[in-house]
């Protein structure tokens, strides 16, 4: 397969800020990536003259039911997923998690924007696999667990591919990025 251009993109795309992953999970379930996980080197932004801003002022009397506070600097996360489907043909549906949007009740900034790779669950589940209770030693990676991550990488677009080898690599986890051969780099325009 190769490509002769990326793939079209929107200048403005379109995010959707939802409570939770899927119906029945919790903000919580995202614990701490932006703190304490391997792909912890995300680009953080804050937030000026957003919506989201204004919310500020009822959160701090009574905050809606959907918000609960994760910890003792009372963080309130959200998950950012795409919005596919632009076209008028296709009806607009829930995209792939982008990354986590905080609102901290302390401290000057109260709400950040912090990005990580795309369909990031997916992939944190892969590497807890690899090093169960965020230990530092691997664990031995199975064919399985090389397939899933490898079709993980073929998920993304392609221009995700080189920053997220190079985050993998810095873990030290060159065992579980799949052969050269088998990603889809090897397929793309030099």
């Amino acid at each position: 397969r190769k490509l002769s251009a990326l793939p079209p993109r929107s200048p403005h795309p379109a995010l959707i800020v939802t409570a939770a992953l899927e119906p029945g999970s919790q903000p919580a379930a995202t614990p701490a990536l932006y703190q304490s996980n391997p792909l912890a080197a995300f680009d953080a932004y804050r937030t000026l003259g957003l919506p989201i801003d204004w919310y500020e002022v009822c959160w701090r009397d009574r905050p809606p039911p959907c918000v609960q506070a994760t910890g003792p600097d009372a963080l309130q996360r959200f998950v950012l997923l795409t919005k596919r489907g632009t076209r008028s043909s296709t009806p607009a549906h829930r995209g792939d998690p982008l990354g986590v949007l905080f609102y901290s009740t302390t401290g000057a900034h109260k709400c950040r924007v912090a990005l990580l790779p795309l369909n990031f669950p997916r992939l944190v589940a892969m590497l807890c696999q690899i090093r169960p209770r965020g230990g530092t030693s691997t664990a031995t990676v199975t064919q399985q667990l090389r397939h899933d991550f490898s079709a993980y990488i073929w998920s993304l677009p392609p221009y995700l591919h080189g920053p997220l080898q190079r985050a993998i690599w810095r873990q030290g986890l060159q065992a579980f990025m799949p052969n050269r051969a088998d990603t889809p780099a090897m397929f793309l325009p030099k």
